[in-house]
């Protein structure tokens, strides 16, 4: 509600020219980065369960700082690498199964 007067203001000063090449770019972000997405969100939560996969959410920083390295040449420093490990660290006791408590 609060945008829509600086919708009209920005329509009426730049008035949007539609495209095909606009539209061919909204149906593309509506299939491919958000409709499979979702598709494998709902697969993940059906063979998996909800809890795992709010653990993998965890991975997003960590594939984040990967493709960030890979792609855009970013630095990795320490602090990052202690970042990643406590993440890591992280998941790794959780998804762990508790032990059995031998009682004597």
């Amino acid at each position: 509600m609060l945008s829509i007067p600086f919708m009209f203001y920005a329509e009426i000063n730049y008035p949007s020219k539609v495209n095909f090449n606009s539209i061919m770019a909204i149906i593309y972000l509506g299939l491919f980065p958000t409709a499979i997405a979702f598709q494998l969100r709902f697969h993940i939560i059906s063979k998996a369960g909800p809890i795992f996969l709010s653990y993998v959410a965890y991975l997003i920083p960590v594939f984040a700082i990967i493709w960030g390295y890979i792609f855009l040449n970013e630095k990795i420093n320490l602090e990052i690498m202690l970042g990643v490990i406590l993440i890591l660290l992280g998941v790794f006791i959780s998804q762990k199964k508790p032990s059995k408590i031998i009682s004597e």
